[in-house]
């Protein structure tokens, strides 16, 4: 049996911090049955890779507080330069498997580069604001060596020793 461990970072928007079913987190509610064996924390994405970073059998997604200019403002946002590079620094540093989401910027393509065995991804959406205006963007997506190795073969990053099995780990440190 091969277990997969997922966990997930995110900021809330604003207003969706309660139970609201109609949007935001409300649907995890919906998707309870699918999600039973997902972990989601709510702790400070940089504690969060520390203690998982060397379980290569974990998958942690990471949508952190976009780091761009607003012209609308959250309540609380990380929206500091010092934030980013140290969430980015320790994702560099992991041998989990990591999936980062966000819109374009120069630190995030400086720091997650192909050639530190980074994939990034654009997918075109649209937003909409506070006043129901719709405005076009671009998402993107930045994926570490080690998840696109386990997609690309479909396999996890992770080979049990005899001990190891015999003791039934699934995810241990590396």
């Amino acid at each position: 049996k091969v277990f997969i461990f997922i966990f997930f970072f995110f900021q809330a928007e604003d207003g969706i911090r309660d139970l609201v079913r109609s949007r935001g987190l409300g649907d995890v509610y919906k998707r309870q049955e699918r999600l039973r064996s997902v972990r989601i924390e709510n702790i400070d994405a940089r504690e969060l890779l520390v203690k998982f970073n060397k379980r290569p059998a974990t998958l942690v997604y990471l949508d952190p507080p976009y780091y761009v200019k607003r012209s609308y403002g959250y309540t609380f946002d990380e929206n500091n330069p010092e934030f980013h590079q140290a969430l980015l620094k320790i994702c560099q540093a992991s041998s989990c498997m990591i999936m980062i989401s966000g819109y374009e910027n120069d630190l995030y393509n400086d720091l997650l580069r192909p050639e530190c065995g980074w994939v990034c991804s654009r997918i075109d959406t649209s937003t909409r604001s506070h006043t129901g205006k719709d405005f076009a963007r671009t998402e993107v997506t930045w994926c570490n060596a080690a998840l696109v190795e386990a997609r690309a073969t479909g396999r996890l990053p992770v080979e049990l020793s005899a001990t190891e099995r015999k003791q039934k780990k699934v995810n241990p440190e590396r």
